[in-house]
């Protein structure tokens, strides 16, 4: 996977699309807001693409439990 420095593209989506990333890793965004983005970050056809799980991990979260605003900030 290249380098993680640059994301070409950032989605904000439901459970399951992660699955399409290659070599997903998570990382931590901060954000001035309270309660941390998760992010999974790898690569979908050639470019670096950071994806916002509404659902948590387990994809068992309600997306109203995150903070929008710092999904948003975290893009």
């Amino acid at each position: 996977m290249k380098s993680l420095s640059r994301v070409d593209i950032a989605i904000v989506g439901g459970s399951g699309i992660e699955d399409q990333l290659n070599e997903a890793k998570p990382i931590r965004i901060g954000t001035p807001y309270v309660g941390p983005p998760l992010i999974s970050v790898g690569e979908v056809e050639g470019k670096i693409a950071a994806f916002i799980l509404r659902h948590g991990y387990s994809h068992a979260i309600s997306p109203h439990r995150f903070s929008n605003r710092a999904n948003i900030s975290a893009c």
